[in-house]
């Protein structure tokens, strides 16, 4: 179970921080990446459900039960709904969109990744729009049980395939700033 503190390096320079519990919404966490701060589920494969940046915030409600994806088997599958709302800073315009996700666990497997070699389920989602209904949005997840975090994440981005594996994972009562600066250093040199 993830815990405030907990911190995953992917990459050789994104730290991602659990920075704290959010009560507001049970069974959400608060995360940190830098200066940007969101909210997510504890269901890994959630869209974020807030999430602030210079030129606006995106927020996202979602209806049905993901969590029924739990515990994870191959074959089994889950659809929830996500109702987004993205506010432009500068214009105060906001865009809404219904999303319908679908996720999947394809199969058990070996991951590979500089953090260590990890049994991983692959999680695999699809996000429809609720206008057109073509494949807006496609993720997958390798996640391992024995960090209660995924190792890969891959999507689409554009017309680019993009991938970020995870090169460390430090619990709580290690990740302190001094370590994750060794840590970051130890990967930028290698």
């Amino acid at each position: 179970m993830l815990r405030p503190g907990d911190a995953f390096i992917f990459g050789r320079s994104t730290v991602m921080q659990v920075v704290g519990v959010e009560t507001a919404v049970p069974g959400a966490l608060r995360w940190r990446t830098g200066n940007v701060e969101w909210l997510a589920s504890r269901d890994f494969f959630v869209p974020v459900l807030e999430h602030r940046y210079t030129s606006g915030a995106t927020s996202s409600t979602i209806e049905g039960n993901p969590g029924a994806l739990w515990p994870l088997e191959p074959g089994k599958t889950v659809a929830f709904t996500e109702q987004r709302t993205e506010t432009l800073t500068l214009t105060g315009t906001q865009l809404r969109q219904t999303l319908r996700w679908t996720c999947t666990v394809q199969d058990a497997r070996m991951s590979y990744v500089p953090a260590g070699d990890f049994e991983t389920y692959r999680v695999a989602c699809e996000a429809r729009g609720d206008r057109v209904p073509l494949v807006l949005q496609r993720i997958q997840w390798d996640y391992a049980p024995a960090l209660g975090h995924y190792v890969r994440r891959e999507w689409l981005e554009g017309s680019r395939q993009r991938e970020v594996v995870l090169s460390a994972a430090l619990p709580a009562a290690v990740a302190t700033p001094e370590r994750l600066a060794r840590t970051l250093g130890r990967l930028a040199r290698e």
